[in-house]
């Protein structure tokens, strides 16, 4: 298939007709594969793809359970919508797609428009179908939706045409393992095997219907009651995916109030009672700390600040010092001479001595000793004239204490008061500060009402999810006791009913169908594992990370190996989870063997540099024989557009411009140099 022309007219966006010429241009030295789709968000890229499914499938382009009423809605609203005074809004809308397909091994090219227009009640859709030039023979009105559907399955475009947020429920090891699974079953043709089995279920039926024994109504009751827990289980997976979709929805409203609050003052409004709290207890210690100061001030303070009269006073005190030590050792001396000269002028001290000295001889030995004694004084004498202080020992002592802590301790000690009074006062004027931020609550209460809303509602949501998955838990166990009870029942029947060939025969068939099915998925997961870890490993920057690759046929649970290693997705990096899930669409196109074109929607932005080159050089041109690259301008730097020019084809840029509501549509030739088309698209 390729797609040859798309052209839109008031549809999204794109208001008027814009026309996109889409055949690849090739030359001598290149396939030329890629057109490159380039703008900002909201221009149109993703309302380009829609455009190409809503025309192709119909309803299903919104999925197989949307109701008509639904799908009415959402045409109205992809009706152009200019919001301009003075202009009327158009009602009306249509797609045109051309396209070459081989059908019975012959060419054909197609011309499909889809168009829909408002009436009084809802709307009304027309689809035209031509094949080289005229209508398809035979092919009635309400038979054209299916006959695309033949032509184009849809899980044929949910294979092709993919976006990043396709690329982001891959990475998710659940999820990604659940599309895995829906897709190759749809592209192996699986949901036809089922459908044929279900089909011999109800013929198997029908016929014991006919049969009045206890095992033939037994056989109906067991099928009624797996087709009971089927639907049950079917309801219960749309609650679910619903439920997700609106807790996802309210989680992004959620994020967006918060935002709201944080820009209206929000945090601040939060912390205010902690911050009113932290003035208080800040204000009780300034004042504590001030009256430590002064208290500081009030004692000897003051002495700090003149310490050269602290050591002259130190010096003076020294001196009466040593005074008082030369005064009292005197005083001793002469007390000591006073008694030497009682004694020596006794008798009975001579008398005790043995000698009987005359009077001048003794006045010789008085005046030497008190000679002697008064040389033995250890201290200096110093002058009366000197003391002026006349304090005592302990007062001394005192005054000397003071003096070491005025000139020592004191500074140290009121420098660090000093210093935490102004970190106190510092800190205090950032808390005012915060708190003058605080916005009145008349502009927060209703932020804060609709974000407490929205949270009881997400919270109210998330019990509802969890209940429903328990539910399906439930009724998974149920349902496969049912299906064992009625694989038995069929045992049992086939045995009793031995002579009803047909039945047999059905039985028979649908045991075929199932080992068919089972192995061709087997052969077809094979090559699939082999062409994966084939396409990755081309892909990463580490060329042999990965050995083979695991996929089990119930589960579609994948497990990696590199040497003797296993390990699962959740060990890769996030870029190499995102090229693993681009790998994984490669990889099934491939073994799909179907030659659709491949669009893909703003998938470079979640990548590194190195990844990013990967794909572009790697992937893209490899990707199908026509490519429809759907990037932002912020992806579209000179460097990937360095690496795509040997396979681009041809660019256009798309502005949305807010003088006329509408999308601007400009084809940038690529022979115009890859300057002027990164100016273009920055433009």
């Amino acid at each position: 298939m390729i797609i040859q022309r798309v052209a839109f007219t008031n549809f999204g966006v794109y208001g008027g007709r814009n026309e996109f010429e889409l055949i690849p241009r090739t030359d001598e030295q290149f396939s030329r594969p890629i057109v490159l789709f380039s703008g900002k968000n909201g221009a149109g890229k993703t309302t380009f793809v829609e455009g190409i499914r809503l025309c192709l499938h119909g309803s299903l382009a919104l999925g197989d359970r949307v109701s008509r009423s639904d799908y009415e809605d959402h045409l109205l609203r992809k009706i152009h919508r200019p919001f301009q005074e003075g202009v009327t809004p158009p009602d009306a809308a249509s797609i045109e797609m051309e396209f070459e397909f081989v059908r019975n091994g012959e060419r054909h090219t197609y011309r499909v428009e889809r168009s829909w227009h408002r009436t009084k009640k809802s709307v009304s859709e027309s689809l035209s179908i031509t094949e080289d030039g005229k209508p398809p023979e035979g092919l009635e009105e309400d038979q054209k939706d299916g006959f695309l559907r033949e032509l184009v399955p849809s899980s044929a475009a949910d294979l092709f045409f993919f976006d990043g947020e396709k690329i982001d429920k891959l990475t998710d090891e659940e999820e990604g393992s659940e599309i895995l699974g829906q897709t190759v079953e749809s592209l192996l043709g699986l949901h036809l095997v089922d459908r044929l089995d279900t089909d011999l279920e109800v013929f198997i039926s029908r016929r014991a219907e006919k049969d009045d024994s206890e095992v033939s109504e037994e056989l109906e009751e067991a099928r009624q009651e797996v087709e009971r827990l089927r639907e049950r289980m079917e309801e219960l997976k749309i609650a679910q995916e619903e439920t997700q979709q609106s807790l996802q929805e309210k989680s992004s409203a959620i994020d967006t109030q918060r935002q709201r609050l944080k820009s209206e003052g929000g945090d601040y409004a939060e912390r205010r009672d902690e911050l009113e709290r932290r003035q208080e207890v800040l204000e009780q210690k300034i004042e504590t700390q001030e009256k430590h100061i002064q208290s500081l001030a009030d004692g000897i303070m003051p002495f700090a600040v003149a310490p050269q009269m602290c050591e002259k006073v130190r010096e003076r005190l020294d001196i009466e010092r040593q005074h008082q030590e030369w005064k009292t050792s005197e005083q001793l001396i002469e007390e000591q001479i006073s008694q030497f000269a009682d004694e020596v002028e006794s008798d009975s001290f001579w008398e005790q001595v043995g000698i009987d000295p005359d009077e001048k001889t003794q006045s010789q030995l008085l005046d030497a000793l008190t000679e002697r004694l008064r040389e033995s004084n250890p201290a200096e004498p110093v002058d009366e004239d000197e003391v002026v202080i006349h304090a005592s020992e302990r007062e001394r002592g005192k005054l000397n204490s003071w003096i070491d802590e005025a000139l020592n301790g004191i500074p140290d000690t009121f420098r660090e008061a000093t210093q935490k009074l102004t970190d106190l006062r510092e800190e205090l004027e950032e808390v005012e500060e915060d708190l003058s931020r605080v916005p009145q609550d008349l502009i927060l209460q209703p932020i804060v009402e609709t974000l407490n809303t929205l949270v009881e509602e997400r919270d109210e949501l998330q019990a509802r999810a969890e209940e429903i998955a328990d539910d399906i838990g439930t009724v998974e166990f149920k349902l496969e006791r049912a299906e064992s009870h009625l694989e038995n029942v069929k045992d049992r029947l086939e045995e009793e009913q031995k002579e009803n060939e047909r039945v047999q025969q059905a039985l028979r068939t649908q045991k075929a169908l199932r080992d068919y099915a089972n192995r061709l998925k087997r052969k077809k997961l094979n090559i699939l594992e082999d062409t994966l870890a084939s396409r990755f490993n081309e892909l990463c920057r580490k060329e042999t990370i990965l050995d083979a690759v695991d996929i089990d046929a119930e589960t579609f649970e994948v497990v990696l190996h590199r040497g003797n290693q296993t390990f699962g997705r959740e060990a890769l990096s996030a870029g190499e989870t995102q090229l693993f899930a681009i790998a994984t669409i490669w990889a099934l196109r491939e073994v799909s063997g179907v030659p659709m074109p491949v669009i893909i929607d703003t998938p470079l932005g979640r990548l590194d540099d190195d990844h990013r080159s990967k794909m572009i050089q790697t992937y893209l041109p490899r990707a199908s024989h026509q490519v429809m690259l759907l990037a932002t301008d912020a992806e579209v730097d000179e460097d990937v557009l360095e690496d795509l020019e040997p396979a681009l084809s041809h660019t256009y840029r798309l502005r949305f411009d807010e003088d006329v509501q509408r999308t601007q549509v400009d084809e940038i030739d690529i022979d115009a140099g890859q300057q002027k088309i990164f100016e273009e698209v920055a433009a």
